[in-house]
């Protein structure tokens, strides 16, 4: 599961260094990869965020070991992670509410971060610092692109 996020995000990074050198048709791998990886974080988060390995998911025992609380707190750092990506991509691209998207994503990432903060500080759980990583390398490489993209 891993392994595709990276390469999805390897060929994302070589498309934006690509596309500031303008070269043609870069733009639609860029679009596909970022989107791909959008959809991946969307329909997988809880996967992702819960350090489920991927032959895991079909077996239900794996999936009962988890709480319900941290499905849905999976479920919305997978929601949130592909709102950020997609915001990257509006921004990367120029179309219109890149902005609002960025902006959207980086809010929720904030209140998702904070609170596993707390929690983490509380429970010292490995599951809460995964999401913290994550979150917190995912508004870095946002806020590194609104930047330069501005």
């Amino acid at each position: 599961m891993k392994r595709i996020e990276l390469v999805l995000i390897a060929i994302a990074v070589l498309g934006i260094c690509l596309d500031r050198f303008s070269v043609p048709g870069i733009n639609v791998l860029l679009v596909m990869t970022l989107a791909g990886l959008a959809m991946f974080y969307f329909f997988f988060g809880v996967v992702i965020f819960s350090d489920v390995q991927f032959r895991g998911i079909i077996k239900t025992s794996t999936t009962e070991e988890i709480s319900p609380l941290r499905k849905v707190w999976s479920a919305l750092a997978g929601v949130t992670s592909s709102i950020i990506v997609i915001g990257i991509l509006f921004k990367v691209q120029r179309w219109p509410t890149a902005s609002l998207n960025l902006n959207l994503g980086l809010f929720a990432a904030a209140v998702i971060s904070a609170i596993s903060i707390f929690k983490y500080a509380k429970t010292k759980a490995s599951y809460y610092l995964i999401i913290l990583k994550r979150m917190i390398i995912l508004s870095a490489i946002a806020v590194l692109i609104a930047s330069i993209s501005a």
